[in-house]
């Protein structure tokens, strides 16, 4: 049988298209194999990137808590060599700075800086049972001052012993203030000394007038009354201890704010008081009569002087500024507000 040119061109192209269908395929079955070496890779990469980042941090850490402990380390080892040197150098050097501020100078040209008398009376003074002495007797002072009546007779036992107990205190404050006197000077003997600081001009002005008081009492020299001054040995109190002084010092520093506080409050009080005047001037006058059914018939002071009464204005009023402020204050204060109103 035989074959036409056309049945051969046709074979052939069927050859050449399978062949070129082989060939793509193994070209895209390479193309696959390549694809997946690329991600496969890839892939690798990643894990050795993370794995070498892992390790970065590792050693960072470490290297952190290395410099941590060695800066702590140092830190320590320089604590304790502060704390040995402390212990070693300055406590003995706070010793001798002490002893060369406060022992300075003479006292009286007899107790010198080495005086064994002063050195003593130096260490009791500056010990902590010797302020809670000094506060121990400065309430019992008190207390002697609680227990004082102005009409006890001069001659009963109480008044005596009062006066016994008194004699005492004067003489504890006495030697209280000779000590301070011989270790820091009375007036000229540095800054350090006794009539230099302000509770102390106020535990010597107690003292003296206690002397007095009680000098005068037998001899009646002066008809001044002494007593109310003693008062002032509460204040001793503060001297003593630090957190009262403490107190004490910030109510002092507060003053000024206080005072503003109170200019605001007389500034509202005067406010209130001109529109108070302004409406209830002379309006708080009454008739003052023995008989109340008179009073249903009173309009006016005219009705109250025909009928005999008395036109009498009441204690609280606004017929003048200064009254106003002062009513204002009382109503303020919710004392006695019920009368006004």
């Amino acid at each position: 049988m035989d074959i036409s040119p056309s049945d051969n061109l046709k074979n052939k192209n069927n050859d050449d298209s399978l062949r070129k269908l082989e060939s793509f395929s193994v070209r895209r079955e390479e193309s696959f194999k390549k694809l997946d070496s690329l991600r496969k890779d890839q892939a690798l990469k990643k894990q050795e990137s993370l794995k070498k980042s892992e390790s970065l941090k590792k050693e960072n850490d470490l290297s952190k808590e290395n410099s941590f402990i060695k800066e702590n380390t140092l830190k320590e080892d320089a604590n304790v060599d502060d704390g040995l040197n402390n212990i070693k150098i300055v406590f003995p050097q706070k010793k001798i700075s002490n002893n060369s501020n406060i022992l300075i100078g003479k006292p009286f040209y007899l107790f010198a800086p080495q005086n064994r008398i002063r050195l003593a009376l130096n260490k009791i003074i500056s010990h902590i049972y010797f302020d809670r002495f000094i506060i121990c007797y400065i309430i019992i002072s008190c207390l002697l001052l609680l227990l004082r009546d102005p009409f006890l007779s001069p001659d009963s036992v109480y008044y005596n012993t009062l006066i016994q107990c008194d004699r005492v205190v004067v003489t504890i404050y006495f030697i209280e203030i000779l000590m301070k006197c011989i270790v820091h000077g009375f007036l000229f003997n540095g800054p350090h000394s006794f009539l230099r600081n302000f509770p102390n001009i106020l535990d010597f002005s107690i003292f003296m007038l206690t002397a007095i008081g009680i000098i005068n009492e037998p001899l009646k020299f002066s008809t001044i009354n002494l007593n109310p001054f003693l008062a002032f040995r509460f204040v001793k109190i503060v001297a003593v201890i630090p957190s009262l002084r403490m107190s004490f010092k910030i109510i002092l520093q507060s003053i000024p704010e206080l005072i503003s506080v109170c200019i605001f409050y007389f500034l509202n009080l005067l406010f209130f008081g001109i529109i108070s005047m302004k409406y209830f001037k002379n309006s708080f006058y009454s008739c003052m009569t023995v008989e109340n059914e008179i009073l249903q018939i009173i309009i006016d002071k005219w009705d109250c002087f025909d009928y005999g009464g008395d036109w009498v204005n009441a204690d609280t009023t606004f017929d003048n500024i200064i009254k106003a402020i002062s009513t204002m204050f009382q109503l303020s204060t919710t004392e006695g507000w019920i009368n006004i109103m």
